[in-house]
C-alpha cells in the first residue's frame, strides 16, 4: 500500500546541534522526501479567516489592521481575533474607526513568546529589551552606545545567540530587526514607565550625536524618541524636530 508520512516542526526552535537536524540531514538524501515551507496567511486570506473563526465579517480595513498587526501568524491572529470578539470590536463600525487601538497583547501570545525568550541568557534578554524600546529595527552601534557597560565581545554573543533563536534577523552589516512586532512589544511591555521614558531619553540624546549634522535629516526618528521622552514640560528639541519631520 502507498503510505503518506507527514511530520511537522518548528524550525525556529531547531539548532544545528538538535538530534531532529540529523535525522532531517539523513531523510533529505530520500529520493521520496520533499519540504514544505508553511509561510503566515496572505493578507487576501485575513478577512476569510476572521470571519470563518467568528461568523462576523470584518470591516476591510479592521482585517487589514489585524493582517498588518500579526504579519498573518496563523496563531497570532487568532489569539488577537478571539480576544477582540471578546471585546465586541470586530463589527464593521468598530472596524471603521476603532482598529487596534489599545488592545493589549494576548495573553497566549505573550506566553508562547516568553517560552521563546525564556530560553534566552539574561544578557541576551537585557539586549532585546533596549532594543525593543529603540523600534523594530536597530543598529548595533546605538546599542553599542547604550550598553556601554558590556564589552564588545559580550554585546556581540547577545546579538548572535538572538540570531541563533530566530528572535531577530539581519538586515545589513550591523543593522538588526526583530521578527515579528509582537516580539519588540512583549520586550517593551516588560519595562516600566518610568524606564522606557528614561530610554527614549538616552536614546534621542544619543541618536543626535551618531547622526551629528545629518541629524535633521532623521528628524521623524528623532521627533518620536524626544516624543516619548516627554514628561509635563515641553522639549525644545521635540519641537524643533517635529517641526522639521513635518
Amino acid at each position: 500500500a502507498h503510505l503518506l508520512v507527514v511530520g511537522t516542526y518548528r524550525d525556529v526552535e531547531l539548532s544545528r546541534q538538535h538530534p531532529l537536524s540529523e535525522t532531517l540531514a539523513q531523510l533529505s538524501r530520500e529520493p521520496v522526501y520533499q519540504r514544505e515551507l508553511l509561510r503566515g496567511l496572505s493578507p487576501e486570506d485575513a478577512g476569510r479567516f476572521i470571519e470563518a473563526a467568528t461568523g462576523i465579517q470584518p470591516h476591510p480595513r479592521l482585517a487589514e489592521t489585524i493582517y498588518a498587526h500579526t504579519e498573518g501568524n496563523p496563531f497570532f491572529m487568532t489569539e488577537v481575533v478571539q480576544l477582540l470578539s471578546e471585546q465586541d470590536r470586530l463589527t464593521a463600525s468598530g472596524g471603521e474607526t476603532g482598529g487596534l487601538l489599545g488592545v493589549r497583547i494576548p495573553e497566549g501570545v505573550r506566553e508562547v513568546i516568553g517560552a521563546r525568550l525564556n530560553r534566552l541568557s539574561d544578557d541576551c534578554n537585557e539586549m532585546l529589551r533596549i532594543a525593543s524600546v529603540i523600534g523594530r529595527e536597530f543598529g548595533f552601534e546605538l546599542l553599542r552606545a547604550l550598553r556601554s557597560e558590556i564589552s564588545y565581545d559580550r554585546l556581540l554573543e547577545a546579538l548572535e545567540e538572538a540570531l541563533a533563536a530566530h528572535v531577530i534577523e539581519e538586515q545589513g552589516a550591523g543593522q538588526y530587526q526583530f521578527v515579528h512586532a509582537l516580539i519588540q512589544e512583549t520586550l517593551s511591555a516588560e519595562l516600566s514607565t518610568l524606564r522606557r521614558v528614561r530610554l527614549h531619553a538616552t536614546i534621542a540624546e544619543t541618536l543626535e550625536e551618531l547622526y551629528g549634522a545629518d541629524a535633521e535629516a532623521h528628524a521623524a526618528e528623532l521627533a518620536h524618541h524626544f516624543a516619548e521622552a516627554a514628561t509635563a514640560a515641553v522639549n525644545e528639541k521635540l519641537v524643533h524636530y517635529s517641526l522639521v519631520a513635518g
